[in-house]
């Protein structure tokens, strides 16, 4: 079983059922950006597998997958997609903290999706 909690969230159900009733009209573009400061600090302190990418760390896994799998949830499979993963907090030798990824459906639906767990707030995020 694969445990996507998060698409049952109040505020992703009722997108979703927005979608799917066609409140918002046909879905043609879809943008979802995210930056937190989850792991900015280099010495907070986290599991280490998080960002170890010997045992299959880093932010796309942790938490891109469940955007992936709400963008599928509400507008279907990927017919494309390409992503870039980047490591911008001060963390050394470790997988990615942030990643940003463009795609189309197999429906037509372009998007983009962007997400930093490394960003601090001076550097802009918050």
């Amino acid at each position: 079983m694969v445990s996507h909690e998060f698409r049952w969230l109040p505020e992703r159900a009722s997108f979703g059922q927005a979608i799917q009733e066609g409140l918002i009209g046909e879905p043609r573009f879809l943008i979802v950006d995210q930056f937190l400061p989850f792991c900015a600090d280099p010495n907070a302190r986290l599991p280490r597998w998080r960002f170890d990418k010997d045992a299959g760390g880093g932010w796309l896994g942790a938490s891109g997958s469940h955007l992936i799998d709400q963008i599928r949830a509400w507008l279907g499979d990927f017919h494309s997609l390409r992503a870039n993963l980047l490591t911008v907090s001060d963390r050394v030798n470790v997988a990615e903290d942030s990643y940003s990824m463009r795609f189309v459906t197999k429906g037509g639906v372009e998007g983009s999706m962007q997400q930093s767990a490394g960003m601090s707030v001076s550097d802009g995020c918050g």
